[in-house]
């Protein structure tokens, strides 16, 4: 039998005052389990495929990864300002631009329109995740390759899980609470 959403042991969700009660541990482990079971395997299911006409149903599962990870991480400001510090967290640091270009035409537009804006290619054809730029007459095209966006997403998403268990480490205590503080929040 295949694990599925009903599946899962019955624990408080994500952003749940109750999970103030829950160890720091415990705390990390279910927002692992959800981040795997949620967002992680399902992209992995879609890219297995190989069709690269999914690759935007990727793109919006993993839409909020930036903002999210800057929201745990502790980061504060608006959204824009979220989604630029967790971008970074996740891809380096790149011209202000960029995630600034990604936050309006790619985050904002498929979470408010179902379908990427202006200026961002699809495509599986090109290396890296949106580079190179290409601009034309006033208008930069970002260029997404799917599979590799979803590789550096993972990867970084494992790094901060293991940056929170690092408990030696205690330059990581910010961190820690930054997280637990925010796994506690209602929206």
């Amino acid at each position: 039998m295949t694990n599925n959403f009903f599946d899962l042991p019955t624990v408080p969700i994500l952003g749940s005052p109750s999970l103030s009660g829950q160890s720091l541990s415990e705390q990390i482990n279910i927002f692992e389990n959800r981040v795997q079971k949620w967002i992680l395997e399902p992209c992995e299911a879609l890219l297995a495929a190989e069709n690269p006409d999914w690759d935007f149903a990727v793109l919006t599962i993993l839409n909020a990864i930036p903002e999210m990870i800057a929201q745990y991480r502790g980061c504060n400001g608006d959204k824009l300002d979220l989604y630029g510090q967790g971008f970074e967290y996740i891809f380096g640091k790149e011209p202000d631009f960029i995630p600034n270009h990604l936050y309006g035409k790619l985050r904002s537009a498929i979470a408010h329109t179902a379908q990427t804006g202006e200026g961002i290619t699809v495509t599986r054809e090109r290396q890296n995740l949106a580079w190179p730029i290409d601009y034309n007459q006033g208008l930069y095209t970002v260029v997404i390759n799917v599979p590799e966006w979803y590789s550096k997403t993972s990867e970084r998403l494992a790094d901060y899980i293991e940056e929170l268990r690092d408990i030696e480490d205690s330059d990581k205590d910010e961190l820690r609470v930054a997280f637990s503080k925010r796994i506690v929040r209602h929206n």
